[in-house]
C-alpha cells in the first residue's frame, strides 16, 4: 500500500475500534490500528480529521438507527440550560453530529472566576471533580484553564472554564485544526428539532 492508501486503512481500523469500544479517544484508535496494522512511521498515520470522517461513515453504514445522537445531545441541552449564566457553549465531535454511547462530552464555559461555576455546580448538587485542561489556542499558546469533570444523566462531561474574552479568539479543535466556538443552546435546540423532523 502507498502512504495515502496506508492512512486511509489505519482510519477505518480505528473507526472500527471507536464505534465497537464506544469511545471517542482518537489517538489511542489510531495507535491501536497502526499497532495491529504493523504500521510505523508519523507520515503513515491518519490524522484526527480523517479518522473523524471515517468514523461518520462507519456509523452512518453500521448504525444508521442508532438513538445515540439525539439522545446526548437532548440531555446535552438540560445541562447546557441549567449552566446558561455560563454562556455555555458545546464542542467536539458531539456539536458535529458525531456520538457514541460512552463518550465523554465538552462543554465551554465563559466566565471570569472558575469558582462560580463550582458554586452553580453544588447548587445543583452535582458530583464532580476538578482538573486543569491544557488549550491550545490559534495565537499559538497552550493555556491551561480550570475545568470540572462531572457525571449529569449516566454521560460524563468536561466543563472547560474560559475567560468572555476567549469568546473571540476560542481554542482550536484537536481534529480540525481550526478555532472552535461550539453550538451555543440555541443552535443546539435546532439541531435536534431538525433530527427529530
Amino acid at each position: 500500500m502507498n502512504p495515502q492508501e496506508t492512512r486511509h486503512f489505519i482510519a477505518a481500523e480505528a473507526a472500527k475500534l471507536l464505534a465497537e469500544q464506544q469511545t471517542l479517544d482518537y489517538a489511542w484508535a489510531r495507535h491501536k490500528a497502526a499497532q495491529s496494522g504493523g504500521v510505523r512511521g508519523e507520515r503513515n498515520l491518519p490524522d484526527f480529521a480523517l479518522i473523524e470522517a471515517s468514523l461518520t461513515s462507519y456509523l452512518e453504514l453500521f448504525h444508521p438507527q442508532r438513538n445515540d445522537l439525539q439522545q446526548l445531545q437532548t440531555k446535552t441541552l438540560k445541562l447546557m440550560e441549567l449552566l446558561s449564566a455560563f454562556q455555555p457553549h458545546l464542542c467536539g465531535p458531539l456539536s458535529r453530529g458525531i456520538a457514541v454511547r460512552f463518550a465523554t462530552v465538552s462543554l465551554y464555559l465563559y466566565t471570569d472566576s472558575a469558582k462560580d461555576v463550582l458554586f452553580r455546580l453544588m447548587d445543583l448538587n452535582a458530583n464532580f471533580e476538578s482538573l486543569d485542561v491544557k488549550l491550545n489556542f490559534q495565537r499559538g499558546a497552550e493555556e491551561n484553564r480550570p475545568a470540572f469533570r462531572i457525571d449529569f444523566d449516566d454521560t460524563e462531561y468536561v466543563l472547560m472554564v474560559l475567560q468572555p474574552g476567549d469568546q473571540r479568539h476560542p481554542p482550536t479543535d484537536p481534529v480540525t485544526g481550526k478555532a472552535e466556538r461550539g453550538v451555543d443552546v440555541e443552535a443546539l435546540q435546532k439541531m435536534i428539532e431538525q433530527k427529530g423532523n
